[in-house]
């Protein structure tokens, strides 16, 4: 059935087509390894299947990318019954609804999911994927009646490149339908066989009803079930390709609603009570709230219209909304969102859980629920780091960390530097410059980053060890240096006047000055820091024609 629509022609046109596109992945396709299969009895897919009782999932997670499907998985195959041949799919994580594998389907691909070891003739049964078909390609999938594939074909679906898709169920064209590409969509086709009816769901929506016997095109023929086949199928000038994910096969289910919750918990933390009371999203009703309202799903796993007949908070600290108003229906597949908040007001400062209970109209559908979990905001607080910084004389800027959950803004009491950003939310980063040239002057800057009723600070010191003319060039010498109590400094007076030593901590505080009146000639004069703790500090020598800067390090 599906073959009938491409020549040969067309056939060795696509594969052209494919190999040269950017579409079919070619930097994967490159990679394929030739696994032929030349012992094909001994292949799992001919000797055991999954598929037999309950439901069995392929999610692909658990291969590796560039693996074959049909030599991989035990109840896989391929039309001509060939593993590792051209008509196998090869798995990428290059796309993937459930991370971080699925399968694609381009070139000569002809891949086969088996159900059973024998054809299923009874029950009721569904089979599911998720496709993905990037913008420009096409797409093809079926299922068999039989477990060897070309007798009957009962479905098959066509998502070609214009973004229509065909289904050909019971008659020719039985449904089209609109797509998106670049986008994962659902597909859930449910057999009845005692009842000789199906159903074809696609995002959780009915396509097409139709009379199982009848097959594709309305032509009566056998009631049973054998696989599913993946075909490369493209209309004519397009490329065939497709992802395929979460291929699951079920039996023995029933048409009935089933209500299903994800996540089944919550965990709702306060953030820290912004300046700005009035942003968006900080206040709600006069009331602080959430920034991002968690939320919930609830889903209709079953095969019939969900009808939901209650939504209830257990406690009063928690708001639900999003939703229609009760009774509301979900159809098969579908969901509905439901966003939870918590009135911060009512819960108070200790952390609570609670219940959220979710009810069917369906006296045999249980009740769900959704545990939530409200956590009060953690204490504002703001670190800088680091606290405190050295300027160079050749360095013109550096970064400053903050470490916050509030906003906050920067105070600084000095000219001669500048911050990059004033203000931010949470953690950020400060650039900070000095906006003139630096000069044989010893100063410091505080800045504050200050936000509510915290903040912290950090202090700049300009660093005067490569200011001007150092001391060695200048004739200056400082022994010892590093020194624990005393050290000396030594310099030669060009002319008789008054010597005035300043000097200071790191900091940037004066600690200490030293005025002389000295004759022409070598000068010494010792400075005591006896009970001055170990650290850095620098002084700074100023007579009639010289100004010469420096570091002194005391240690224990």
């Amino acid at each position: 059935m599906k073959k009938h629509t491409l020549s040969i022609l067309v056939s060795l046109f696509l594969v052209f087509y494919i190999g040269n596109s950017a579409f079919a992945q070619g930097d994967i396709s490159a990679n394929k390894a030739n696994h032929n299969v030349n012992d094909i009895s001994d292949h799992p897919a001919i000797i055991g299947y999954l598929g037999e009782g309950g439901t069995t999932c392929e999610y692909f997670d658990f291969l590796d990318p560039g693996d074959y499907v049909a030599v991989e998985l035990l109840n896989w195959t391929t039309w001509s019954n060939n593993p590792g041949s051209p008509e196998d799919a090869i798995v990428t994580d290059f796309v993937a609804y459930s991370s971080p594998n699925s399968f694609y389907v381009d070139g000569y691909c002809d891949l086969l999911d088996q159900f059973a070891s024998e054809n299923i003739t009874s029950g009721i049964h569904s089979y599911s994927n998720m496709i993905y078909i990037p913008m420009g390609c096409c797409g093809y999938f079926n299922l068999q009646k039989y477990i060897v594939p070309g007798v009957e074909w009962g479905f098959q679906v066509y998502f070609d490149a214009d973004g229509i898709a065909t289904v050909d169920a019971g008659a020719s064209g039985a449904a089209t339908f609109n797509f998106e590409h670049d986008s994962w969509h659902s597909n859930v086709i449910v057999i009845d066989l005692d009842a000789d009816w199906a159903k074809y769901y696609f995002n959780g929506s009915v396509m097409v009803s139709w009379q199982w016997s009848l097959g594709c095109f309305g032509n009566p023929g056998d009631i049973s079930l054998g696989s599913s086949n993946y075909y490369a199928w493209a209309s004519v000038g397009n490329a065939a390709l497709a992802y395929y994910d979460n291929a699951c096969y079920s039996d023995n289910i029933s048409f009935v609603p089933d209500i299903d919750v994800n996540p089944a918990s919550l965990i709702i933390q306060q953030p820290a009570l912004k300046k700005n009371a009035d942003q968006a999203g900080i206040t709600h009703y006069g009331r602080i709230r959430s920034l991002q309202p968690d939320s919930f799903i609830i889903k209709n796993i079953g095969y019939e219209s969900l009808s939901v007949e209650s939504i209830a908070a257990g406690a009063a600290w928690l708001q639900i909304s999003g939703y229609p108003a009760t009774p509301f229906t979900i159809n098969p597949w579908g969901s509905q969102n439901v966003a939870v908040d918590v009135d911060w007001d009512e819960l108070g400062s200790a952390q609570q859980t609670d219940t959220i209970t979710i009810a069917s109209d369906d006296p045999d559908e249980p009740v769900v629920f959704v545990t939530v979990t409200a956590i009060p905001a953690m204490p504002a607080s703001i670190i800088v780091e680091p606290s405190i910084q050295n300027l160079t004389y050749e360095q013109g800027s550096f970064v400053v960390t903050v470490q916050s959950n509030i906003d906050w803004e920067v105070v600084e009491n000095c000219d001669w530097l500048s911050c990059d950003p004033a203000s931010g939310q949470n953690d950020d980063t400060i650039i900070v410059s000095h906006e003139e040239n630096m000069t044989g002057e010893i100063r410091s800057c505080i800045i504050s980053i200050v936000g509510a009723e915290v903040s912290d600070s950090l202090t700049v010191v300009q660093d005067l060890t490569s200011i001007s003319d150092n001391s060695v060039n200048s004739g200056i010498q400082v022994y010892p240096n590093p020194f624990s109590s005393t050290t000396t400094i030594a310099f030669y007076q060009q002319s008789p006047g008054t010597v005035v030593i300043a000097l200071y901590n790191h900091l940037g505080d004066l600690i200490d000055m030293i005025r002389e009146s000295t004759a022409q000639g070598p000068q010494k004069i010792v400075w005591n820091a006896e009970e001055l703790p170990a650290g850095i500090y620098y002084y700074r020598i100023e007579t009639g024609n010289m100004l010469v800067s420096g570091k002194l390090v005391k240690i224990n």
